[in-house]
């Protein structure tokens, strides 16, 4: 105010103008005495008929300002105030006439314009949650702690104090907090980011965004970190024209720009006001007036704010200021948006990214003219996978070294929440010792040595401890792993229907019966005549007639045992006695054939007699257990510790003496003990030995002699359904059983697991997680095509029915040999070709058929 005077009365005869000034201190006194000691200045010049012309409120926020405010509009004062707030901020201005808002003014100070830079930077990086950190150069009003209501993240407001910024900043990281706004002067800044740099809060994974209105530099103040700074922007003709009004001090340039302008140009243009009027701006009472009649004086023909929107005669030292009717009044200035790079205590990178034009919806405008870069650093979190493939494995041709269904779901997360992460492996679920200590992937988490853990099951201790997210999976239980035994390939299975000593014997009946069928009807019986008598009156059916040699007999029987039948029948009884026994022969071997054929298949393909953990658990030759360490040993475990304890309990009760029989019988159960079926299986585990990795449990399970005998592996039923896709030889059998849900889990009361859920959320809408279980499943290139998988029709294949084909082949063959050596023979002269064409009734005369 004292540069603006001595200014203006200097260049009284350039501006027509002489300034005197009454000032009134308001630090260190409380609202009632600053009142009293204005009201006396400010009577005082009322009597002497030394009126004011305007007032000057430099009051920054609180109840002080508000005393300002209420005296202003009361006594009808033209009144310039830099106050922080909007117009409703400002309680005691909320009601203003028309007339009394063209002279009760307040321009907003750069800092309480900067800070509505935080909401842009917020909104257009997709930031998660914010933590801001001002001193006390910014007043927190309620406007400012508004500036991130409904932009859905978590922010926090901490006020700068050397004495508690330690204990702040842990406070803040321990909420999860990885961006960081820092408003004030580099003195606050440097102090900020030095505590934090000892604390190791200046890491990749944190986003600093340090806001200032002061123009010097930082400095080195970490040995690594990226910083983004926000600076105001002041020329060399700016820094020239303040030097010349305050010499060698001259910061905070901004600030000490704007009040100049602002004072000098209320002082020219209260002016020109006043010269425009013949009398003076009105009337004025002293405080004691206004006390006995309580009406607000209003000044309607005093438009400072139009009058302030004219051009002045003063050229702007940096900005100039724009003033808005019912609005933002500000001053207009520039600030960079700068990222500085610092690497073992040395700059190593520093580019200017954009630039902001102080508004209240303005946005960075980037500096080589594109989409701004991102002004957020990845956040880069710690995450700590259990293995378990192919949900989680290491693969070192991966970029995280380490491949997956949850891999590929944790990348996309990645893209879409603009994170990156450093992953390692975890020995284990976790549980608790004695003293309540956790280790595993649940003690990485609840000693927030870790951001996010992948690959554990929902469980309801885990719970107790950490949050989980919502499932990331179906619903996944215990299944188990059994080797499968292949049945050896025979091609003549078809054979192996009957006992070789029942195809003896039905060959040599094959043989005998053609043999006495041969035999029978050789004889002439005693209706001989009649036959040749019918022989005789019909010769045309000379040609119809078979003749029953023994190679005839041999082929009757053997086309019996088909469905074709036996064709002609013999003629005479006896031989039909015998072909009609040898009918119902081969009927009923037909039959007893195809019948046990059908069984012999079935049977065959029953590979295992165990199809449930109850099924081991009655057995003894084949041992079972699951991975060590492993949440499925965790259970069994449990479930024995519960079956003993509920054991006890029920004996407690049950043997009380104290019962009446009445009360006994309801205790009583047919299992006596309680059942202890569990406990057995545990037993049996501890005696058969967890294998360590899986590579160890299907190793074992490899080596077993059969599918009844040796080793069957316990595990959750995503590795075996996967080791069963990659081996022939493995299976799993039975049902599912102790389901749970797969999810991410994170620390307790992180905020990270609300976005983590949102996202998972939106991928499941969208069935990204049903490609990947298409990739991961049916599409995975280690898919081994298994012969079971090729027999769609679950019947029997040709390595089983194989033989049946070379049988009709090996006829095919010997009856094209058949067919040559006639031919030869013929050819030779060692068969004669048939002349006559009756040669047939000269056999069946031969025969003793005909005369």
């Amino acid at each position: 105010m004292e540069a603006v005077v001595q200014f203006l009365n200097e260049n009284s005869e350039l501006y027509g103008l002489y300034i005197n000034v009454t000032s009134v201190t308001a630090y260190g006194f409380v609202d009632d005495e600053i009142v009293h000691k204005l009201c006396e200045k400010y009577s005082a010049m009322v009597e002497n008929f030394e009126n004011p012309h305007i007032f000057v409120d430099a009051t920054l926020a609180g109840s002080t300002s508000e005393a300002m405010k209420a005296f202003s509009a009361a006594m009808g004062l033209p009144t310039i105030t830099t106050c922080f707030g909007h117009d409703y901020d400002l309680r005691e201005w909320r009601k203003l006439n028309d007339y009394q808002k063209k002279y009760l003014i307040q321009v907003l100070p750069p800092n309480d314009v900067i800070h509505s830079l935080i909401r842009r930077i917020v909104l257009r990086q997709n930031i998660t949650n914010a933590a801001i950190l001002f001193d006390e150069s910014v007043v927190l009003l309620h406007k400012f702690k508004s500036i991130l209501v409904n932009t859905g993240i978590s922010f926090s407001f901490t006020s700068v104090s050397s004495k508690t910024l330690v204990k702040n900043l842990k406070r803040l990281h321990s909420l999860f907090f990885v961006n960081f706004f820092v408003m004030g002067t580099i003195r606050t800044i440097r102090l900020v980011l030095k505590v934090a740099s000892k604390l190791g809060y200046l890491e990749q994974k944190y986003s600093w965004f340090l806001l200032t209105r002061d123009t010097g530099e930082i400095g080195i103040v970490c040995r690594s970190c990226s910083l983004y700074i926000v600076q105001s922007v002041i020329n060399d003709k700016c820094k020239s024209n303040l030097e010349k009004i305050f010499g060698s001090e001259i910061e905070p340039e901004l600030s000490l720009s704007f009040h100049f302008d602002l004072y000098a140009s209320a002082f020219i243009s209260i002016g020109q006001i006043l010269a425009n009027i013949d009398d003076d701006i009105g009337e004025f009472k002293t405080c004691e007036e206004f006390y006995k009649n309580s009406t607000a004086i209003i000044r309607e023909d005093i438009n400072l704010l139009e009058e302030l929107k004219k051009d002045k005669p003063i050229e702007p030292t940096c900005g100039k200021i724009k003033f808005i009717a019912n609005g933002f009044s500000h001053v207009e200035f520039g600030m960079s948006v700068t990222l500085m790079t610092i690497s073992n205590n040395s700059l190593v990178h520093r580019k200017e990214l954009g630039i902001w034009i102080a508004g209240l919806n303005n946005s960075i405008i980037p500096t080589d003219g594109t989409e701004p870069m991102s002004l957020n650093a990845y956040s880069i979190f710690r995450v700590v996978a259990l293995e378990n493939k192919p949900m989680i494995f290491k693969d070192e041709n991966h970029t995280s070294g380490y491949n997956g269904y949850c891999i590929d779901l944790l990348n996309e997360l990645a893209k879409r929440m603009e994170f990156k992460y450093i992953i390692t492996s975890a020995d284990g679920g976790g549980k608790p010792d004695k003293e309540g200590n956790w280790d595993g992937l649940i003690g990485d988490l609840v000693n927030n040595n870790a951001d996010i853990g992948i690959g554990l099951y929902v469980t309801a201790y885990g719970e107790d401890v950490i949050d989980f997210t919502i499932p990331i999976f179906d619903l996944v239980g215990m299944n188990i792993l059994m080797k499968v035994v292949p049945l050896p390939n025979d091609l003549f299975k078809f054979i192996h229907v009957f006992d070789n000593e029942v195809w003896f014997c039905l060959i040599l009946a094959y043989f005998v019966t053609s043999l006495l069928m041969w035999i029978f009807t050789s004889c002439k019986p005693w209706y001989y005549p009649s036959l040749d008598e019918k022989i005789t009156k019909k010769p045309e059916e000379n040609r119809k007639i078979r003749i029953f040699t023994l190679s005839e007999c041999l082929w009757f029987c053997l086309t019996s045992l088909t469905s074709l039948g036996g064709e002609q029948a013999p003629y005479k009884y006896s031989g039909r006695v015998v072909a009609a026994t040898w009918y119902i022969f081969a009927f009923i071997m037909t039959c007893t054939y195809t019948a046990n054929l059908a069984a012999f298949s079935t049977l065959s393909r029953e590979t295992s007699s165990i199809n449930s953990l109850i099924d081991l658990s009655k057995q003894y030759k084949m041992q079972f257990a699951p991975l060590n360490g492993s949440i499925e040993m965790d259970y069994f475990r449990n479930r024995a510790y519960i079956d003993t304890l509920l054991y006890k309990e029920w004996e407690k009760i049950s043997l009380n003496d104290s019962l009446t029989d009445i009360e006994r019988s309801s205790y009583s159960v047919f299992d006596y003990p309680l059942s202890d079926e569990y406990f057995k299986i545990w037993e049996v585990m501890q005696n058969t030995g967890f294998p360590n990795t899986l590579e160890e449990a299907i190793a074992r399970v490899k080596n077993s002699t059969s599918s009844s005998e040796g080793f069957a592996f316990v595990g959750p039923s995503i590795t075996l359904d996967y080791a069963v896709l990659t081996n022939c030889d493995l299976m799993v059998v039975g049902e599912e059983f102790s389901l749970k849900p797969l999810a991410f889990a994170v620390p307790s009361g992180s905020p990270l697991r609300k976005y983590l859920d949102e996202h998972i959320k939106d991928m499941t809408d969208e069935g990204f997680c049903e490609v990947l279980k298409k990739k991961w499943w049916s599409n995975n290139p280690e898919r081994m095509i298994c012969p079971e998988e090729v027999d769609t029709a679950d019947g029997m294949s040709i390595h089983t029915m194989g033989g049946i084909f070379f049988l009709l082949f090996a006829g095919i063959f010997i009856a094209g040999i058949i067919l040559a050596m006639d031919y030869w023979l013929l050819k030779m002269n060692i068969i004669a070709p048939a002349q006559n064409t009756n040669k047939r009734t000269e056999i069946l005369k031969v025969k003793g058929y005909i005369k």
